[in-house]
């Protein structure tokens, strides 16, 4: 049990540094000014993130009756989230210096969602295969 607890504060942590990054790369891409307060609210977000894909990570430590899937889900969603960050960035041709910039406020999101559920499903796959 304690190690689950110990993921799941890690989770929450991992995911708060994580938005806070993510929230300021994106802020900086759109030009925003106060990227210091949109980095704070990023890992407020990224904090309600963690919490929710460790409880994911934990349910799903349940069902498979494993502790070793948390840290895989952790990853796998973190690598994910990351690839679908870089994605939007990559064929979305941010930044623009335009005002078309402001669709980015639309699609990174979307994209660091995508990417964090194919990476969660990918993670327990490989780890599913790697325990058969």
């Amino acid at each position: 049990m304690q190690t689950k607890i110990f993921w799941f504060i890690v989770g929450i942590l991992l995911w708060s540094s994580f938005g806070a990054l993510i929230a300021g790369w994106g802020a900086m891409i759109v030009s925003y000014t106060w990227v210091l307060s949109v980095a704070a609210y990023g890992a407020v977000i990224g904090a309600m993130s963690g919490f929710i894909i460790t409880s994911l990570g934990l349910l799903i430590s349940a069902r498979v009756r494993s502790q070793d899937v948390i840290l895989w889900v952790l990853l796998g969603s973190i690598v994910g989230a990351t690839i679908g960050f870089i994605s939007t960035i990559v064929f979305g041709g941010y930044p623009k210096r335009t005002q078309a910039d402001l669709s980015f406020l639309t699609l990174a999101p979307t994209g660091l969602l995508i990417g964090a559920v194919v990476g969660i499903i990918v993670a327990v796959g490989i780890w599913k295969s790697r325990h058969t």
